[in-house]
Formats: C-alpha cells, sequence, structure tokens
C-alpha cells in the first residue's frame, strides 16, 4: 500500500488508492530489533466513512515514519559509538584546524557567545564561503538541546551549499515527524541549489544521497518521487544514473573505461557524461608516473572543455571535483595574502590545463562553489582570464556576484599591477569591495595611470549605495600624501585627484583630510600658496571648507598673501550666495541696493549661512596676533572698495560685510579675554591703531566692551566728551548703551537703573541720541527679563513693554514673541489685574 503513494504538487496532500471491500488484518513492522513489533489492527467496519479510513492510514504512515525514523537516528548514535576513539580524535583534531582559520572577528564574537546552540546560530549568520562544513557539523553534534525548526533549515543549506548532502540527509532524518516535514526540508535543500546555480547537477548528488542514507524504502520511494516530480526530472532517469556511475566505478584502469567509452561518452544525457569525465579524471591521476598522468589529464581535460553541454552549466567543477578538498576563503579581508601556491595534491594537475585551455571556450560557466575550486590553484598569469570568466558566469550582473569572491579576486589582481584589469574590477563591482582593498587599489591605480583614475573617480562620484566614499577618500589621500617619503606624490598630483572630484562633496571632503597634513609637512610657502589658490579658482567646494581653509592658511601656516586672501573672500561670498539664483526671485522692475536687494531676496536659511560664514572667518581672524588681525583688515578694506569687488557694487553693501566681519572679530576678543577683559580691550584698542582706515566698528566695539567690564564708564564718557559732541556718534551711543545692558557686573535690576541715569544725564548734557530699534529690543528683553522674575511687582513694565516696542517700529515678530513670554506670566497675577491688561496682550498675538 505505502508504495502505491502518489503526491499531488498541486494540494500537496496523500491520495490513497481504492483497495476494494474494507477487510480485516494484522501489520507487523519489521526491524533489525526483533522486540516489542507493534500491531497496528484496522477493524473490519463495513459502515465506516471513506474519510475516517483515510484519517486512520495517514495516522498509520505518520507513525510508520516516526518508527523508522527513531530507529535509523539509534542506528546511526550506536555506531557513532562504534566509531574507534583515534577517529572521533582526528575529527576533533580537523576541527580545531578548521576554526583556527575563521576570521578574527568571527572567532571574537564567538568566543563571547555563551553556549554551544548560540554558537551554531551565530555561526549560521556568517556567509558560508567562509565557515568550513565540519564547523557546522561539529557544533551539530555538540548541541544538547532539540533545534529549532529554522536553524534546521538553515543548517542544511549551509551543508548543501557545500555540497554536504550525506550530511543533510543524516540531520533531516532526524527531524523528520510528518510528510510535511519531507516537504519542506527538500525545498529548503533544492532551494538553495537554485540560489547557488547548483541544480543541473547538483540535484543528482542530492538525490544519490538520500539513495545511500536513508534505509527505509518506502521513505526513499518518497522523497525520490518529490524531489523528482517537483524539479521536471524523471526519476527513472536519476535511477539510471545510479546503474551508469554503479558501472564506471567498476572500471579500475583508464583503458578499461576507454573500451567502453562510447556508451557514456555520448550519452544524450549531460549528467551521464560527467559521470564518465569524473571517472576518467580520478583514473588519470593515478597513472604511475607524472609524464602520462600529465597527458591523460589534460586530454581529458580538453575533452570535457570541448563539451559544451556540460560546461555550461554550472557546478559541473564541483560536481567532477566532489570529493577534493575545498579551502574555505579567509573572511579577513583586510589582508593582502598572495595567491594560493599550486598544491601538491592530484587535483593541482587538473587546474594546470584546465588554465591552460579554458579562455578559449567562451561559453564556460561556474557557480561560486566551482570558484572555490579554482581559487587554490590560480596563479597569478591566469588571473585576468579567470575573473572574467567568474564575471562572464552571471552575465555581467554584479549583484549576483559573491563579495566575498570579488575581494579575494581583487586582492589578487593587485599583486599583478594589471591595472586594466583593476579599473574594470573596481568599476564593475564598486559596491562589493571592502574598503580597505578598495582603497589599496586606488593608490596602485593612480600611481600607474591616471586616466584609469579619471574612470574610477566618476564611477565614485556616480555611486549612491555605497556611505563610505569619504572615508575611502580620505584613507586613500593619507596613503599618498606627505606620507613616507617614497610613497609621497607631487603638489600636480594632488591637483590632478581634486580636479577628478570637481563638482562633488567628495572634493570638499578630499581637501579637509589634506588640510591637517599641509599643517604638518615642510612646505615652500609659495607651493602652498599656488596649492590654495587653485582650490579657491578651480574647485568648487563648499563655503564651510573655504572658511577651514583660511584657517589653515592663515593660523598655521601664517600666510598673508594679498591676492590670495582677497580671492578667497571673493569666493567665500559667492559660494554663500548664489546671486544669479536669488535675484531670480525679484519680480519688481524697479530695483533699491543691491545688496539690500540681496538680503531681502534671500531665504531665511542663506542669510544664517551668510552670518555663519562671516562669524566663523572672524573668530579665524581673533586668534591672529594684532598686527597679522590689521595687515588682513587693511587688506579686505582695500579690496572690498575697490573695483576688483564684483560681489556687491554698493557701499551700503560693502560696509555691511566689513562691519560684519569686524564685529564677529571683536566679538570673539573679547570671549577669549572673559577671564582678563582689559586684556581683550588693550587688543582692541591697538589694532584700531594699526589700521589703515576708519574704522567705526571697532570704536564701537571697544566702547561697548569698556562699559561691559566697568559700567560706571558710561557716565564718564559722557562728560569726557561733553564739549566735542560730535564723536559720540549715534553708533557709539548705541554701542555704550549695548554694553550697560550687557555688563557682567551688573544684576537686571541694576542695568535697568544705570541705563535710565545715562538716558537722564545724556540728556541734561544735550546730548542728541534716540534709541535705536536694536537697542529697544535689549532693552525691552532685559525688562521682560525682571518682570518674569517677579510679575506682580511688575505690572506696570508689562504693558509699557508693548507700547515701546510699537513705538519703535520694531518688526511685529518680536513683538509677538514678547507677547508670547508675557502671557506665560499671567496666571501667577491677581484676576482683577491679568484682566486689566490681557487685552493689549491680545494684539500681539
Amino acid at each position: 500500500m505505502f508504495n502505491n503513494l502518489r503526491r499531488y504538487r498541486s494540494s500537496r496532500r496523500i491520495k490513497i488508492w481504492n483497495t476494494g471491500a474494507p477487510y480485516k488484518c494484522h501489520l507487523v513492522y519489521l526491524s533489525s530489533n526483533n522486540e516489542n513489533h507493534q500491531k497496528i489492527n484496522f477493524e473490519d467496519n463495513a459502515n465506516i466513512k471513506p474519510s475516517s479510513i483515510k484519517n486512520k492510514v495517514s495516522e498509520f504512515l505518520i507513525n510508520l515514519i516516526k518508527q523508522e525514523t527513531k530507529l535509523l537516528a539509534d542506528a546511526l548514535i550506536i555506531r557513532e559509538s562504534e566509531i574507534p576513539e583515534n577517529n572521533r580524535v582526528t575529527n576533533d583534531v580537523v576541527f580545531e584546524v578548521e576554526y583556527s582559520k575563521l576570521d578574527t572577528k568571527i572567532k571574537e564574537d564567538m568566543e563571547r557567545t555563551a553556549d554551544t546552540y548560540n554558537k551554531l546560530v551565530l555561526i549560521l549568520t556568517y556567509s558560508p564561503i567562509v565557515i568550513h562544513p565540519l564547523i557546522y557539523i561539529n557544533f551539530v553534534n555538540h548541541v544538547t538541546t532539540s533545534l529549532q525548526n529554522d536553524t534546521k533549515k538553515m543548517i542544511l543549506r549551509r551543508l548543501a551549499y557545500h555540497r554536504k548532502f550525506e550530511e543533510c540527509w543524516k540531520i533531516a532524518l532526524n527531524s523528520i515527524e510528518t510528510l510535511n516535514d519531507v516537504d519542506e526540508y527538500i525545498e529548503t535543500m533544492t532551494d538553495e541549489l537554485k540560489q547557488n546555480n547548483n541544480l543541473a547537477f547538483g540535484i543528482f548528488e542530492l538525490l544519490s544521497a538520500c539513495d545511500k542514507i536513508v534505509s527505509n524504502p518506502s521513505l526513499k520511494h518518497t522523497i525520490i518521487e518529490t524531489i523528482c516530480h517537483s524539479n521536471d526530472l524523471d526519476k527513472d532517469t536519476f535511477f539510471t544514473s545510479l546503474e551508469y556511475k554503479n558501472e564506471l566505478d567498476n572500471f579500475e584502469t583508464l583503458d578499461a573505461l576507454e573500451n567502453a567509452k562510447a556508451k557514456y561518452s555520448r550519452s544524450t544525457n549531460p549528467y551521464f557524461r560527467l559521470l564518465y569525465f569524473k571517472r576518467r579524471i580520478e583514473l588519470a591521476l593515478t597513472a604511475d608516473t607524472n609524464c602520462i598522468k600529465s597527458v591523460q589529464v589534460q586530454a581529458a581535460v580538453k575533452d570535457i572543455l570541448q563539451n559544451k553541454e556540460i560546461v555550461e552549466r554550472q557546478g559541473w567543477i564541483s560536481s567532477i571535483l566532489s570529493s577534493s578538498y575545498v579551502e574555505c576563503l579567509n573572511n579577513d579581508i583586510n589582508l593582502i595574502q598572495d595567491a594560493y601556491s599550486i598544491s601538491e595534491k592530484p587535483e593541482s594537475l587538473f587546474f594546470e590545463h584546465f588554465f591552460e585551455e579554458y579562455s578559449k571556450y567562451g561559453y564556460i560557466r561556474v557557480n561560486d562553489y566551482d570558484f572555490l575550486h579554482i581559487l587554490q590553484y590560480l596563479k597569478p598569469k591566469h588571473i585576468k582570464a579567470t575573473y572574467l570568466l567568474y564575471k562572464m558566469s552571471f552575465n555581467m550582473n554584479s549583484s549576483q556576484l559573491n563579495s566575498h569572491i570579488i575581494n579575494y579576486l581583487t586582492r589578487m589582481i593587485l599583486t599583478t599591477k594589471d591595472v586594466d584589469v583593476m579599473t574594470t574590477n573596481i568599476v564593475d563591482s564598486y559596491n562589493l569591495i571592502n574598503d580597505d582593498i578598495l582603497t589599496s587599489s586606488l593608490v596602485a591605480i593612480f600611481k600607474n595611470s591616471k586616466e584609469h583614475f579619471k574612470l574610477i573617480a566618476n564611477k565614485i562620484k556616480g555611486s549612491k549605495g555605497n556611505t563610505n566614499k569619504s572615508k575611502i577618500l580620505a584613507d586613500f589621500i593619507n596613503k599618498i600624501a606627505f606620507n613616507k617619503e617614497e610613497n609621497q606624490i607631487s603638489f600636480d598630483s594632488l591637483m590632478y585627484i581634486l580636479k577628478c572630484f570637481n563638482k562633488s562633496d567628495l572634493a570638499s571632503e578630499i581637501v579637509l583630510t589634506l588640510l591637517p597634513k599641509m599643517r604638518k609637512a615642510e612646505i615652500d610657502q609659495n607651493i602652498s600658496i599656488s596649492f590654495y589658490m587653485y582650490i579657491i579658482q578651480n574647485i568648487r567646494v563648499s563655503s564651510y571648507v573655504l572658511v577651514e581653509m583660511a584657517r589653515n592658511f592663515l593660523l598655521k601656516e601664517r600666510i598673508f598673501d594679498e591676492k590670495l586672501i582677497t580671492e578667497f573672500l571673493s569666493t567665500l561670498l559667492h559660494r554663500v550666495w548664489n546671486k544669479e539664483q536669488i535675484m531670480k526671485r525679484n519680480n519688481r522692475e524697479k530695483q533699491s541696493d543691491d545688496f539690500q536687494e540681496l538680503f531681502k531676496l534671500a531665504s531665511k536659511k542663506e542669510r544664517a549661512r551668510f552670518h555663519n560664514r562671516i562669524r566663523a572667518l572672524g573668530q579665524t581672524l581673533s586668534l591672529l596676533e594684532t598686527k597679522e588681525t590689521a595687515m588682513v583688515f587693511n587688506t579686505l578694506y582695500k579690496f572690498i572698495f575697490s573695483n576688483s569687488f564684483q560681489f556687491v557694487a554698493s557701499d551700503y553693501g560693502k560696509k555691511y560685510i566689513v562691519d560684519s566681519l569686524i564685529e564677529e572679530t571683536m566679538r570673539f576678543i573679547n570671549k577669549a579675554n572673559k577671564e582678563t577683559p582689559k586684556a581683550g580691550i588693550i587688543k582692541m584698542r591697538d589694532l584700531l591703531g594699526e589700521l589703515c582706515f576708519d574704522s567705526r566698528s571697532v570704536q564701537c566695539a571697544l566702547y561697548k566692551y569698556m562699559v561691559e567690564d566697568d559700567p560706571m564708564k558710561c557716565i564718564k564718557l559722557l562728560h569726557t566728551y561733553e564739549n566735542n559732541k560730535s564723536y559720540l556718534t549715534n553708533d557709539v551711543m548705541r554701542s555704550i548703551m549695548s554694553g550697560i545692558l550687557h555688563s557682567p557686573r551688573l544684576n537686571d535690576k541694576e542695568k535697568l537703573h544705570l541705563f535710565k541715569y545715562f538716558r537722564t544725564e545724556l540728556l541734561n548734557l544735550n546730548f542728541k541720541s534716540t534709541i535705536h530699534p536694536s537697542t529697544a529690543v535689549e532693552l525691552l528683553n532685559l525688562v521682560i527679563s525682571i518682570a518674569e522674575k517677579d510679575p506682580i511687582k511688575s505690572i506696570d513694565s508689562m504693558g509699557w513693554v508693548l507700547d515701546f516696542a510699537n513705538k519703535k517700529r520694531i518688526p511685529k515678530s518680536i513683538i509677538a514673541k514678547f507677547a508670547r513670554r508675557l502671557k506665560l506670566h499671567q496666571d501667577s497675577l491677581p484676576l482683577s489685574i491679568r484682566k486689566a491688561i490681557i487685552n493689549d496682550l491680545d494684539k500681539y498675538k
């Protein structure tokens, strides 16, 4: 009955064929263990519904499979216990050898993992190309708990990848409990064969292993039928392949095999012919002399390669050399390893002739596991052709290529210094190559061919998937620029690199990498000036990078070349604001001052960027010696107010730029001298004396920080210039008042009190000075700060703030912020008072 089972692909269920009239019998399952034979009774009941009979039969079949599986597992355990101790020790030694070859990171991860089960789960997560199958098997054998289903399936996948099909069936049989398990495990293993392009020949070897390992005829039959049906393989073809293999194994000499050559080598089935060539190679490798052996292997290899139907199917090398030991790739791809030396193993002769012939045949294809075989015997002179073979096997589709193999090949290509292959490899497989190997390749290519380097630069610029581009280029620059003398390259070469990456963010990254090295290297100043000028004039780097460059050549290298400084400022301003783009936003025919128009049309982000870059440059200038700062200011002032300055034409715009830069510089000088304010004031005073132009901005900053340090000086200044009132201009007065409002020597109420006293004294001495809107904002911030701390005592101030702000034409957005701040403290006021001011506050929502 069991042999009459048929599997239906669509329903995945078992159909029970009609057995005629109901009957009663006793079935006894016989096994090698004669004790406790179970009897399964089928009762004679003609009224039982067909579905019930099917259920009972299904239950019988499942129990039968469970029993046979358990007995098989027990038998395997018994056989294992009968293995001599010295064999088990040998296996352990091999495991230790293979485990020691693992990448350091993998071993470290394994050491941090708690137990054997979790170690097994962890080792399964790595690419199987870097893990020897014996490591999987060893961990499986030492796991004491039952494996989860997902873990079992992953083990099957890993072992199927390594073509350890017998081990696959041993593990599967130990886990099969239902027919669904059979389906699931078969699907897992065959899917792995498909994923690794190993189905054409691998399916026969999977079936052969099943035939050898599965001892129950019924279960074996079910498995073979399932595999054949789901892969469109005639089971009779498979059984014929077994007969072929047995017959071929009986041939013990090459002469005997050649006499029967016609039957096997002319078969219409490629796998049958492959079995013939496999046996032919095995026998050729056993020849008495090396000379005869070489001739026979050469002839066999040539015949195989001419057999298109075999070698165009991936997996053919692995099938022919299935008994050969395969070395897994070292996952430590940071190590630049030499190619494997040609082994003394017999298989080396196969590949020696393979390498001589295979480039003649364009139809040869291999899969990853074939390639593992090839890599073990690859000579440097064959690297180019081998690389092309691998790429052609996947139709140049880089998404199907194995990153470990590509990295290994790239290391080997590096040893050949073949720039053409190196470049082709990087352009085609850029996203698969490890950063360190890619960096080494870039160095080698750059030193040998600038044109090839340009091709790779274009590839890197256009690449969107790699997020490590900046790091790769930084490492590349570190290896070639200002390194050891023998590796150092010229500034012309550095400029060429920048040119290759121009008009991309990577150009900025390269410049930032170079700047620290410029500081450390002892470089002639003229060369440095030329280098900076080239970048400023020819390379599109960000405004941030331009400021960093200025910080470098002004602060670190102390370069004060006038042309460099003026060219830098002009480029910086144009990089901060794209004038053409901004002016396109203007719809009015009549335009006001060009800078004011730019400022109005610029977005909030663009304005912020302008002030941020000016601020950063001011910070740089504040760190120079006083005479050096004055030298830069004199150079910039002369340039900005000359016809050479093209950024803006109006005096207002030019003055705004100069004043903004001076104010930021003074602010940073004051900030750097917080502990000793008088030192900062002295530096500002000395700077004012070194300037070649009249700078009200420096004067204003000087007075502001003098009053901040000594608030009562504001009154002294009024009396000092009582008879020379024109000296205390509105700008100076504004700076003095700002000094009062920001003085760290006073608390908020003292500031407000001194401010009122200053204003009273100012009017008493007949000075004419109004409160500027910016000063009004500072004053209102102070008043609100006081009101927030004590709202009940500051009710009058709350109402006054908004009225005063409105009269001073302070922007409504700022007034609205004041209103929101005041409203936050309404709840702390008595209800009657809160109602009195709430209407005023609502006007400024």
